[in-house]
């Protein structure tokens, strides 16, 4: 192959690369692992330890939130503080209406991360994603 054509390939790979849209940080938060409806349902299934925490307004978790989840609102995180665990490593999952709509869960996130916390997930499609695959809801 002709060497201009493999230099130039190659140029426009590094070019496409550094033009494509990067994850926006609106959308995620350092330290912050996203996971979907199926890898929370699996992990719930499996007993797998963890703190599922429904950021929503209280109004919106008693119409319907993921069983064992508990509601903390992403605004009250500061004054809820203290129902997190103290274990830094515990598992800790969070939840709203789903990703651009809410961005609750996603705030609750990133404080719990501040916090300390290292093993943060974010359910960014939240509860839509898991009522849609007909997961339960209490």
């Amino acid at each position: 192959m002709n060497p201009r054509r493999i230099l130039g390939f190659g140029l426009l790979v590094i070019l496409g690369l550094l033009l494509a849209p990067a994850q926006s940080a609106a959308d995620h938060v350092g330290g912050v692992k996203v996971i979907d409806a199926e890898q929370l349902k699996r992990w719930l299934d499996s007993g797998q330890p963890m703190v599922l925490v429904d950021s929503r307004v209280s109004a919106e978790y008693k119409t319907g939130h993921i069983p064992t989840a508990v509601n903390i609102l992403a605004a009250s995180m500061e004054k809820e503080r203290a129902r997190l665990p103290r274990d830094k490593k515990a598992v800790l999952v969070f939840y709203c209406n789903g990703w651009p709509e809410c961005k609750k869960s996603h705030d609750a996130s990133a404080k719990a991360v501040e916090w300390g916390y290292a093993n943060v997930f974010w359910m960014r499609d939240g509860l839509p994603a898991w009522q849609a695959k007909g997961y339960p809801v209490e």
